[in-house]
């Protein structure tokens, strides 16, 4: 709809003038509609009432009604809400609002002074603000626990973050904050370490995982350097000291793994029964000169030079004989187990 330019210019007769506040008047009613709409509704409606009043001297409040009334038609001829309905929306929704609001509020009194009725709640306060510093020391702990798992701190540097942390956490703990972006940020950290809690103490509980690693050769001369030995309750194995189903204790048992592997150990030596350092093991030699690794118990280094190798001396245990047991013949032997590869 084209636009008619405002008849405000000087020498404009009575009927003009009247026209130009009428419209104004018209526009502030409409002045919450959108403005291009605005616009759409009353771009030609100055130049309109213009020429209306100019053909009679009844004044257009007179002819037109009000110009809230003529306002009104204008949104009713659009097919737009009434203003009156829309502020009373306005009006339900924010009373709503304001009633949600307050009956959480009433709730929450509510709630509070149930439990400080209760003849237990005076105590539970107390030991909760004795408590608190506890807490702090926690909530820093967690934030320094995660700050070394994103950067994958270890060992001193990992324990270095989580004392901070913690020492950080007390402090701010300590002091009082006013501002209510400083306590929002204060509930947000709370939130979050109560959140973490459980997965931190999950890992700590779970404590570290051993890594077995299979021997890298499979031939029978492997040497140390090459296996990552034998692991037994989290710790390295340096021997094994085989016994019959008597509980007799045999020498040169060659052992292998369930695929036909060599079972080496850890054999770069280790500590003895009375805490000195024990003598380096060595492997038993093959009729074909290989060097046996996996024949068990390994005997150690003799002390002096061109003695023979010497085999430790047996755990301080003694084995019963096994229920049932005796020597079955090669045939059974044969039916009952899988043929081994020779080591």
């Amino acid at each position: 709809m084209s636009t008619t330019a405002p008849l405000s210019a000087p020498g404009l007769g009575p009927a003009a003038e009247e026209a130009r506040g009428y419209c104004a008047e018209v526009r502030t009613e409409l002045a919450d509609l959108p403005a291009d709409v605005l616009e759409e509704l009353t771009g030609g409606l100055e130049a309109d009432l213009a020429e209306l009043a100019a053909e009679s001297a009844t004044p257009l409040r007179d002819r037109l009604g009000s110009p809230r009334s003529y306002a009104d038609e204008l949104r009713s001829s659009a097919g737009l809400a009434d203003r009156t309905a829309g502020a009373a929306s306005a009006r339900a929704r924010s009373g709503l609002r304001e009633r949600t609001v307050e009956g959480l509020r009433e709730d929450r009194r509510r709630a509070v002074a149930f439990l400080r009725a209760r003849p237990w709640w005076p105590g539970a306060v107390e030991r909760g603000v004795q408590l608190r510093p506890g807490w702090w020391v926690l909530r820093g702990a967690v934030g320094g626990w995660v700050l070394g798992s994103v950067l994958g701190a270890q060992g001193l540097l990992a324990l270095l973050l989580v004392v901070g942390a913690a020492a950080a956490s007390l402090e701010v703990g300590r002091r009082r904050w006013t501002e209510h972006w400083q306590r929002q940020l204060l509930v947000a950290g709370n939130v979050l370490a109560v959140l973490v809690l459980p997965f931190a103490l999950a890992v700590v509980a779970a404590g570290p995982r051993e890594v077995y690693v299979y021997p890298s050769s499979t031939t029978s001369d492997a040497s140390p350097e090459v296996s990552q030995g034998v692991w037994s309750d989290g710790q390295v194995v340096t021997n094994i000291y085989p016994y019959d189903a008597q509980g007799q204790p045999l020498t040169g048992v060659q052992l292998l793994d369930d695929q036909g592997r060599p079972l080496v150990t850890s054999t770069g030596g280790g500590a003895d029964r009375s805490g000195g350092e024990a003598a380096p093991l060595v492997p038993s030699v093959s009729v074909d000169g290989a060097l046996r690794w996996n024949a068990y118990p390994l005997r150690a280094q003799a002390g002096a030079a061109g003695a023979s190798p010497t085999t430790p001396p047996l755990p301080e245990q003694t084995l019963p004989p096994l229920v049932g047991a005796g020597t079955a013949t090669s045939a059974e032997a044969a039916a009952a187990s899988p043929s081994a590869p020779a080591p």
